[in-house]
């Protein structure tokens, strides 16, 4: 962590002002920070500041996103996919983070990070796993970039703190999805933007729930030996069922993988190689995580309901940006 990142961080506790303790002055591997009201103390391990003392619900997710860490990168894969997504969910372009602070919910590895951080002023990163240690290898030497281990329901920053805060499939993964989206409103400025996307919910039931009972919560490294046994089989099939005319792309969709072979999105960018690995960790979120509620556009409005200019930048995408009153 950079030594300047107490000045951004809260304790999550109590909301008072934390003091850093360290033999390093600039970039802080190992340390504390205490809090001057409570007396919390949060370690600082590996270079990342630490908030939550165990991965919770969000166990699989570390692993995931460790195995796979560096396979949804923009700038490593040769790709456009997440700078692509970035404009579907919210109409934001990496150029237009220039002179803001951002704050990424649930970063994961660091994906999105690495698209903005080129660009915005300040960009702090957190999630409840063990990802960020794969997001700080990648991400947290930057000096613009602060990341941290932290509950999205008791985040470590202050109020008003960004001027823009963003969510990507993340809230439909907590025990209360509404409740996690709006815990981060708070820490939205007056005038600054809120966005958030989700799986959308579907009106048929899908196989992969199907899966998920005897799958989800699966714990690691069973759940990861699992997904490497089953998904090279399953994408199997799926291909061989996509060669079927004219119903093929619809009847892979049954099969439940997470095969984009036939998807008409930036993914096409992708190798074979790539795709395969993306199948692999897609497929491991779909089935190990221990919840996924999948949403409708009248839930993300919903909990939007006390901000303004509230919208769907693109149709297909269950997706919502607003703005926090002045």
């Amino acid at each position: 962590m950079h030594a300047n990142a107490q000045e951004i961080v809260v304790c999550p506790g109590c909301r008072g002002s934390l003091r850093l303790h360290a033999s390093e002055s600039v970039i802080i591997e190992t340390g504390t920070l205490e809090c001057s009201s409570c007396g919390a103390v949060y370690p600082v391990r590996r270079g990342v500041p630490r908030f939550v003392s165990t991965e919770s619900y969000a166990d699989t997710f570390g692993r995931q996103w460790t195995r796979w860490a560096r396979t949804q990168h923009d700038s490593l894969n040769e790709t456009t996919i997440f700078r692509g997504r970035m404009q579907r969910y919210t109409g934001w372009t990496p150029e237009s983070m220039s002179g803001k602070v951002v704050v990424d919910a649930g970063c994961g590895p660091g994906g999105f990070i690495d698209v903005i951080e080129e660009h915005a002023k300040l960009v702090i990163g957190f999630d409840l796993s063990c990802a960020i240690d794969a997001a700080y290898e990648l991400h947290g030497r930057r000096p613009n970039v602060h990341l941290a281990q932290a509950d999205i329901f008791r985040s470590p920053l202050p109020d008003g703190v960004a001027d823009r805060v963003y969510t990507f499939g993340v809230v439909q993964h907590t025990e209360d999805p509404e409740s996690a989206f709006r815990s981060l409103i708070r820490l939205v400025r007056p005038g600054g933007e809120i966005a958030v996307w989700v799986y959308r919910r579907s009106r048929i039931p899908q196989p992969l729930y199907l899966v998920r009972r005897f799958t989800a919560g699966m714990s690691e490294p069973r759940a990861t030996r699992f997904i490497e046994w089953y998904v090279p089989k399953a994408y199997r099939v799926s291909g061989m069922v996509g060669r079927v005319p004219v119903l093929g792309r619809y009847l892979r969709r049954l099969i439940p993988v997470a095969d984009y072979r036939d998807r008409r999105d930036e993914r096409r960018q992708l190798s074979s190689e790539q795709m395969f690995e993306w199948a692999l960790m897609d497929t491991h979120d779909m089935l190990i995580t221990r919840y996924t509620y999948p949403q409708r556009w009248e839930d993300l409005q919903r909990w939007m309901r006390d901000l303004e200019g509230v919208r769907r930048p693109t149709p297909s995408e269950m997706a919502a940006v607003a703005t926090k009153p002045a």
